[in-house]
């Protein structure tokens, strides 16, 4: 998969683009419902991006990393599996 240059300098814009800069006064106030049901993504170019195929694998890990993995999933409302994805994912860009 590839962006170009033009779509990858809106996408560096977007995320330098400063909050304070935003008028919030519209928004509505969101409830605890709404919150139940989000996802969250450490970099919001995540959201732009369509991310590779997923390939299934075996893996063992200690017993508190699985700990660790279920009880921040659980805080997130995602399954733990996914937020092993996600850190392993975040990791990998981090490092390209």
């Amino acid at each position: 998969m590839s962006i170009s240059q033009e779509r990858l300098s809106e996408l560096q814009a977007l995320q330098d683009f400063e909050d304070e800069t935003i008028d919030f006064s519209d928004i509505p106030e969101l409830n605890n419902d709404f919150w139940k049901h989000a996802i969250y993504r450490t970099n919001p170019i995540d959201r732009l991006v369509k991310r590779a195929r997923s390939v299934k694998v075996t893996l063992s890990l200690s017993e508190e990393s699985v700990e660790f993995f279920k009880q921040k999933a659980n805080e997130a409302n995602i399954p733990y599996q996914k937020l092993i994805r996600l850190a392993i994912d975040d990791y990998i860009a981090g490092l390209t």
